[in-house]
């Protein structure tokens, strides 16, 4: 069955209020409720786009790939596979227990990343 995961998504990303988010992308209020309900049977290719857009992501973040027990279970290769359930990041609260320091030090490794450095974690 596929789901959608946007809620989690968005606050993985840092959006604190996800409804007033979707609200300011022109995303009726229903509709944006029911997105982050995951009690939705359909979403436009306009909405994805918008999305997608405004968090610099792809339509794969958006959706998640989850075997009922009423389906066949996918071969192992399956592309949907790809798309399976994921529990979200946690970076926020682990952000919120760490110093100063401890964020500057993460910081500089990511600009080392970012410049093609070995990162050492």
């Amino acid at each position: 069955m596929m789901n959608l995961r946007i809620k989690q998504l968005l606050v993985a990303k840092g959006v604190r209020y996800p409804f007033s988010w979707l609200r300011k992308l022109s995303i009726g209020h229903v509709m944006a409720h029911r997105l982050l309900d995951n009690k939705t049977k359909r979403i436009s290719i306009a909405h994805i786009g918008a999305i997608c857009q405004a968090i610099n992501c792809t339509p794969n973040d958006i959706f998640e790939w989850e075997v009922t027990e009423k389906e066949n279970p996918l071969p192992e290769n399956h592309h949907l596979n790809t798309i399976a359930p994921r529990t979200p990041s946690g970076i926020l609260e682990r952000l919120k227990d760490m110093t100063e320091e401890e964020i500057l030090a993460w910081e500089r490794r990511l600009e080392g990343a970012e410049e093609g450095e070995e990162v050492i974690s």
